[in-house]
């Protein structure tokens, strides 16, 4: 398993966005990424509803801070570890939670 990476610097935006999966690890994988409880609640309620879990094994999500109110956004994992609509919007790829090196490669494959 990838840590989580930490940024700072002149191009550091303060947005991260990570990769976790779906299952049961899925309460864990966000409590990791900072996700306050609130949202947490949300997320678990809300997103089984939203999509079939079955056929959607991870997500990426990030967090970012808008007029001082704290957002969450989500995006489809669609077989590339990076998301181009979060890089495209200034987020930093902090890694992957609770995904074991090997797993993503097996799922590709459906092994």
């Amino acid at each position: 398993m990838k840590h989580i990476k930490e940024y700072s610097g002149d191009d550091y935006t303060g947005v991260i966005y990570y990769l976790i999966p779906t299952d049961y690890r899925f309460e864990d994988s966000l409590e990791k990424t900072n996700m306050p409880r609130y949202f947490i609640d949300q997320y678990l309620n809300n997103l089984k509803f939203n999509f079939d879990m079955n056929k959607i094994k991870y997500i990426f999500i990030n967090n970012y801070n808008y007029f001082g109110n704290s957002q969450w956004n989500w995006n489809k994992y669609k077989g590339i570890e990076k998301d181009k609509s979060f890089e495209d919007k200034g987020s930093v790829y902090g890694g992957r939670i609770n995904i074991e090196d090997y797993e993503l490669e097996a799922n590709k494959y459906n092994i």
